[in-house]
């Protein structure tokens, strides 16, 4: 199983997330032993738009069979894009 990780990032640092990150990627492994975890962190150094990021992110998800989602996404933009992504594409979904 290979597991999307969406996240709300809107005002954390990227210390901040990889935190939040490494307690789910934890989680997830318990679980699930045998799961493969998709490095969907993507680079900020250079800016572009939101939408930009989005494209990038969906990029990453399409290579998953299960979308895990955080905390606080259905408040966040791109992982509600994300969510309806993995609804209309049929990728399993798990929730925080």
């Amino acid at each position: 199983m290979k597991v999307f990780i969406s996240q709300p990032m809107k005002g954390l640092t990227t210390e901040q997330i990889k935190e939040n990150r490494d307690i789910v990627i934890n989680k997830i492994l318990s679980e699930h032993p045998d799961a493969i975890i998709i490095d969907s962190i993507i680079d900020i150094s250079e800016p572009h738009s939101s939408v930009w990021y989005l494209g990038e992110s969906l990029k990453i998800l399409s290579d998953a069979t299960v979308a895990y989602f955080m905390d606080g996404w259905e408040n966040a933009n791109g992982c509600c894009v994300e969510h309806e992504v993995c609804c209309r594409y049929n990728i399993n979904i798990l929730h925080d």
